[in-house]
């Protein structure tokens, strides 16, 4: 009966391995986690802007048309960032010559 029992568990471990579920999982645990397609998101859109495009390009889980929408989204985003902050800028500092004058 033990021995029944552990020829049950190896063919269910060995159908398990075989699986497609299986092999993803073992496949994205040796995808290092700033290539994993999340992390080079993340990392695109909330700190690394136009910098973190060398981490798409590198990542294995982008095809080629991903990255190049994902790029052109990038420099999308990174360009209203750049023209959202220098309007910020003008509009502070015309408060502050506002606020100068009337000190004076």
């Amino acid at each position: 009966m033990g021995d029944d029992l552990s020829k049950q568990e190896q063919h269910s471990t060995k159908d398990f391995s075989k699986s497609s579920e299986y092999r993803m999982l073992k496949e994205d645990r040796k995808t290092k986690w700033y290539l994993r397609p999340i992390s080079v998101v993340a990392l695109l859109f909330f700190v690394l802007g136009p910098f973190g495009l060398p981490l798409l390009y590198k990542s294995p889980n982008f095809g080629k048309a991903s990255k190049i929408i994902l790029t052109i989204v990038v420099i999308m985003y990174t360009s209203y960032l750049i023209f959202a902050s220098l309007e910020i800028a003008r509009e502070l500092y015309r408060r502050m010559e506002e606020l100068q004058e009337l000190l004076r």
